[in-house]
């Protein structure tokens, strides 16, 4: 059984209340323009440049844990 593990525990719970309401299946132009919408002080301006250099385009996310474990933040151990 597989368990997964955060890399950055405060950054990939900060990263799922950032994505908190995002429909999915989502892209990352969807990704990103719904961040860029909804920027407050809860933002991570780390964690946002996390996904824009992280994230394949056009590639459809269908859940917060794709986009962490593709941004870095969560690791999948075996």
């Amino acid at each position: 059984m597989s368990e997964n593990i955060p890399t950055d525990k405060e950054k990939a719970s900060k990263l799922a209340n950032m994505l908190e309401g995002l429909d999915f299946p989502a892209d990352k132009p969807k990704i990103m323009s719904y961040l860029n919408q909804k920027q407050s002080a809860e933002s991570d301006n780390d964690i946002i440049q996390k996904l824009q250099n992280n994230l394949t385009d056009n590639v459809q996310y269908a859940n917060v844990y794709e986009i962490e474990k593709q941004a870095g933040l969560v690791a999948q151990e075996k």
